[in-house]
């Protein structure tokens, strides 16, 4: 059987007997500092695995048995593929760059996904909250989502129960783009499978195996790829505090607004308070704010934000346009391989 670049990717990051730390670590080094493939890596000897990826001959050795995880990778894929879903990897240029900026630890080496990842080239906007809201927390959902559907945002959610569900349906019946992380592999739900590219649902991603059925932690660590996807986030009578939701602090320091609502409170709990969100009455509250502020409260759309056109800067090479995009701090990692595939044959960095 042949085996796809993305089945050497699913088999490496399933091998048990090694922490993910480590396997990321090593894929890092072989794939991306080192621009070689998992198929490259499959077919080493463990000595030059050690020696490239700065671990040891056993964890090496450990990271070969995945060999026998290959056929049903692929396997997986395979119905994956007739569903219409792919793969993108960590070494991937389409792979989400918001994501790309997250602390490795919470960086998906590969998601699966039905849809069109050019999506994610925009902020969107969350709407999220309790599991069993009642019908006015309900209503302000939906309401709210069908109301940035019109403005032209569209919403990411993990089609969790209660608020966050009601706001993706309501979103989608209202023609707006929506994307989807779930906590489960995309072959235990395949009706969204089956609906994604059909009307508004137009981006479905999963960054676990695609036949792991949803675990608890699995679905609170989710939350911080939900959020990195995000310009705001809408919490409607969150029956859960900050802490439950990972990064959530560090995204709002970073420009994430924070919005909260609750029925007949005077003031937001002190633990949402102290990471900036700020409260949240009604839609009208929210149009008042949006005419009446310079700054925006929402993430712009692409068109609302053209920056002036800048005059071209001409390079010799592609080795000049990496040592002077240098010069103004780090390289992003895409550009700077794009850069280097740029280069002919023969040259040097």
């Amino acid at each position: 059987m042949a085996y796809s670049e993305a089945a050497y990717w699913l088999a490496a990051l399933a091998v048990p007997a090694l922490p993910r730390r480590v396997i990321k670590r090593m894929l890092y080094a072989w794939c991306l500092e080192g621009h070689r493939t998992v198929g490259d890596l499959f077919e080493a000897q463990a000595e030059e695995i050690a020696q490239m990826c700065a671990v040891t001959v056993e964890e090496a050795r450990a990271i070969l048995t995945a060999r026998s995880s290959l056929e049903r990778a692929q396997r997986a894929l395979d119905e994956l593929a007739r569903w219409g879903a792919q793969v993108v990897t960590r070494a991937d240029e389409a792979y989400p760059e918001d994501w790309a900026r997250l602390e490795e630890e919470w960086q998906p080496y590969y998601a699966v996904f039905r849809g069109d990842l050019a999506t994610l080239t925009e902020p969107g906007v969350a709407v999220l909250g309790a599991t069993h809201p009642d019908a006015e927390a309900a209503g302000l959902a939906q309401a709210l989502a069908q109301w940035l559907a019109k403005q032209g945002h569209y919403l990411v959610g993990g089609y969790d129960e209660g608020i966050d569900r009601l706001a993706i349906e309501a979103a989608t019946a209202a023609g707006g783009p929506t994307v989807l992380v779930l906590a489960e592999g995309l072959l235990q739900n395949r009706p969204l499978l089956e609906a994604t590219g059909e009307g508004a649902l137009r981006l479905l991603l999963s960054p676990f195996a695609p036949e792991a059925p949803r675990r608890e932690n699995q679905a609170v660590a989710r939350r911080a790829l939900i959020l990195a996807l995000c310009g705001a986030a809408f919490f409607l009578a969150p029956d859960e505090g900050p802490a439950r939701w990972p990064l959530v602090s560090e995204f709002a320091r970073g420009g994430l607004s924070l919005f909260m609502w609750q029925r007949g409170a005077e003031s937001l709990p002190p633990e949402w308070v102290e990471i900036g969100a700020r409260p949240f009455k009604g839609l009208e509250d929210l149009q008042y704010a949006e005419q009446a502020s310079a700054a925006p409260l929402l993430p712009l759309r692409e068109t609302e934000a053209e920056s002036p056109e800048a005059p071209p800067i001409a390079f010799r090479d592609a080795q000049e346009a990496i040592a002077r995009l240098g010069q103004t701090g780090k390289v992003p990692e895409k550009l700077a391989k794009r850069l280097r595939d740029a280069l002919p044959k023969g040259s040097t960095e």
